[in-house]
């Protein structure tokens, strides 16, 4: 069989391979919220250290100025996790088969295995989308929805703050509300860049934002402007400084944003939001620095094909679980 040849199927031409395959779209994913971390270890140690601002003296020139104050966190380390989809291209699948206009059997073999990988890279995708979505609910759970992977909050020793939106009150000020958020995250950021807000609603919280009588007249300025602009109103809604963004997604697990329930967080932050990534547990990749998937075959007994085999190895992370805050409908 042409999978014999390791110049096209080989670990490093395949794990190249599925790296260039596009990725599943993603809603957190395509925000850019975690920082992508490769690292050449199955686990990363995490010390958290918040910088404390304070007035720095005026001094003769040439002097030394104080050292930068800090609250150092007991180290922390956390495992990766390890994703694997596994398939199997037999040899009755290539036999007799090429390519549309073309002799070379090779091309259709390379064809199928590409789209094997695209399919198991999609749920691989999916996965680290469900792990990012429960990293900042506060807990990464496995596929059941109910094995805790990673309980942030109780790692850092930390509660989530719940704070209330009383929308089904017509005399709310959801300006207010909004200004009450960002003055209590302009006190706990001790350091950390912000240069934006998120916060991601389920549809029904979006509905009800939007239609409050503090809103509506702000969200139609809002869709008319886009409609001149760019011939659709199918965006997200800004207001006094945060976007709101409908996360709709519910997965097999059951993890979902609630109807009354939205995830409000800082952008531009530099340390808050994190998502590492192991090496593969291949011969190949030992001490070698991660990459986000990786991809191998493996002969079948008796010579009937071809074990294929996908996986990644991430981690996302909340490193400031205090900056992430949910909101309650009420």
């Amino acid at each position: 069989m042409p999978l014999s040849d390791n110049r096209i199927f080989g670990v490093e031409s395949l794990t190249e391979a599925i790296n260039e395959l596009p990725a599943t779209p993603s809603i957190l994913g395509d925000l850019g919220i975690f920082k992508k971390d490769f690292k050449t270890t199955t686990h990363v140690s995490v010390e958290r250290k918040e910088n404390i601002l304070t007035l720095v003296a005026n001094t003769p020139r040439g002097s030394v100025g104080d050292p930068v104050q800090s609250k150092r966190h007991a180290p922390k380390t956390f495992n990766m996790m390890h994703l694997v989809k596994d398939d199997v291209v037999r040899a009755d699948d290539v036999q007799n088969i090429r390519s549309f206009g073309s002799q070379n059997q090779t091309l259709a073999v390379a064809d199928l295995v590409n789209d094997k990988m695209l399919a198991m890279k999609a749920d691989i995708d999916y996965t680290i989308e469900h792990a990012r979505l429960g990293a900042l609910k506060g807990k990464i759970l496995d596929s059941d929805g109910k094995t805790v992977i990673t309980d942030i909050y109780k790692e850092f020793g930390m509660t989530r703050k719940t704070i209330n939106w009383e929308l089904s009150n017509s005399t709310t000020q959801v300006t207010k509300l909004i200004n009450s958020y960002k003055q209590d995250i302009a006190k706990l950021r001790r350091g950390e860049s912000v240069t934006g807000h998120l916060c991601l609603v389920s549809p029904e919280f979006m509905n009800t934002l939007i239609a409050h009588q503090s809103v509506e007249k702000y969200y139609a300025r809002h869709q008319d402007g886009l409609l001149y602009r760019e011939g659709n109103t199918d965006v997200e809604f800004v207001h006094n400084g945060i976007k709101f963004v409908v996360y709709a997604d519910e997965f097999d697990s059951g993890l979902k944003l609630a109807d009354d329930e939205g995830i409000i967080l800082p952008l531009g932050t530099r340390g808050a939001f994190f998502e590492y990534y192991a090496p593969a547990d291949m011969n190949a990749t030992v001490n070698t620095k991660a990459l986000a998937y990786y991809a191998m075959r493996e002969k079948l007994g008796m010579d009937k094909g071809w074990e294929l085999h996908a996986q990644s190895n991430p981690l996302p992370l909340v490193l400031r679980p205090d900056l992430v805050q949910t909101i309650k409908l009420t």
